[in-house]
């Protein structure tokens, strides 16, 4: 399924949430410093791009409410930051409706993620709860690499005080334990936000996302570190799933909201690549072509992705456009990744289909 979708708003996208409990699978970003970047890669054909801006300023509300009620959570991600942290608190993620006690043992205020300022440089913590949680051993030293996150809590269960651990590269980097304190964590936040964060002004770091998962239950160590490389399918070594719930966000390519028209007017030659999810209706928007006046509209439609043995990326480029090349036959195809480029286009591979000026 491809999930991060070309927004009608200019600026923004919609992602869509594969968990497998959620109402509303789309989400839209606030703000206008979130991107789809199809070169700087981790899984799949595509990430989600942060650039640089105050943290409040551009953010993905997830709709998960932050709230354990007793069962824990998991929030993973795949993050590249792009430069090297500083003394500043560079925010990632966070509720600003989850606000945690002033009392002593807690970090107060709202439940937030951050790189830099206390934490240190190159390192991580997570505040707002009531022992907040730096990582260790400087896993973001290194501008430019890839590092899989993962922040875990555990509930309490009897008299044994619940945790939150980070787990690193699918390794556990640090667990603390999470004391019970005056007012208590309620865990009452209403919409977690990630590639920045609502809460603050502060500046959010330039950096690429991907895989954003979230568990409504703690996830093993193993679970984590046997399918950090791949899209989330099956279960895990301890049986359970490792579909997230809650959302998920594997930011695989940029698609077409809604209804997706081909062979528009408008469209200039071997110009409008789109990509489709599964069931978006296609409607024929042409009557004529937009650069050889008088001849009808039509549209290549080159066929790829898993399971096709097709290349996951793009199939054709601008030298393998010619003007010239004009449909003899056409069909129907019903696959569930489509991309679309203007008629008069030659395919890259033999797996292509043009469609005329009516469907």
């Amino acid at each position: 399924m491809l999930v991060l979708i070309a927004g009608t708003v200019s600026a923004q996208i919609t992602l869509f949430n594969q968990g497998s409990s959620v109402a509303n699978p789309f989400a839209q970003t606030v703000g206008s410093q979130i991107s789809v970047d199809n070169v700087n890669l981790k899984i799949g054909s595509a990430t989600v791009k942060r650039n640089s801006s105050a943290a409040n300023s551009s953010y993905l509300p997830t709709a998960w409410a932050t709230n354990t009620g007793g069962t824990g959570f998991t929030i993973q991600f795949w993050i590249n930051r792009l430069t090297a942290t500083t003394g500043n608190a560079d925010y990632l993620m966070g509720d600003n409706t989850m606000i945690a006690p002033t009392t002593a043992g807690a970090s107060g205020g709202a439940f937030r993620c951050f790189m830099g300022g206390i934490a240190g440089v190159s390192q991580m913590v997570i505040r707002g709860v009531s022992n907040q949680v730096v990582t260790v051993g400087l896993p973001f030293a290194t501008p430019g690499t890839w590092v899989h996150v993962a922040l875990v809590h555990t509930p309490a269960v009897g008299a044994t005080a619940g945790s939150l651990s980070w787990v690193i590269n699918g390794a556990l980097d640090i667990s603390l334990a999470q004391t019970t304190v005056a007012g208590g964590v309620t865990w009452s936040g209403t919409n977690f936000s990630i590639c920045g964060y609502n809460g603050s002004t502060s500046i959010c770091p330039q950096f690429n996302m991907d895989e954003i998962r979230i568990y409504s239950f703690p996830r093993t160590v193993a679970d984590i570190a046997a399918d950090m490389n791949s899209a989330a399918t099956g279960n895990g070594p301890s049986g359970a799933s490792n579909i997230p719930d809650k959302a998920y966000f594997d930011c695989d390519g940029s698609v077409e909201p809604h209804i997706c028209q081909v062979g528009t007017n408008g469209d200039g030659l071997g110009t409008g690549q789109r990509i489709m999810t599964n069931n978006t209706p296609i409607e024929w928007a042409g009557t004529s072509s937009a650069v050889m006046t008088g001849i009808p509209a039509s549209c290549l439609i080159n066929i790829h992705g898993p399971g096709l043995g097709l290349p996951a990326t793009n199939p054709y480029t601008n030298s393998l456009r010619l003007p010239s090349a004009m449909p003899i036959a056409y069909s129907t195809f019903g696959f569930a990744g489509l991309e679309l480029g203007h008629g008069y286009s030659a395919p890259g591979y033999p797996a292509a289909v043009i469609w005329p000026d009516a469907l």
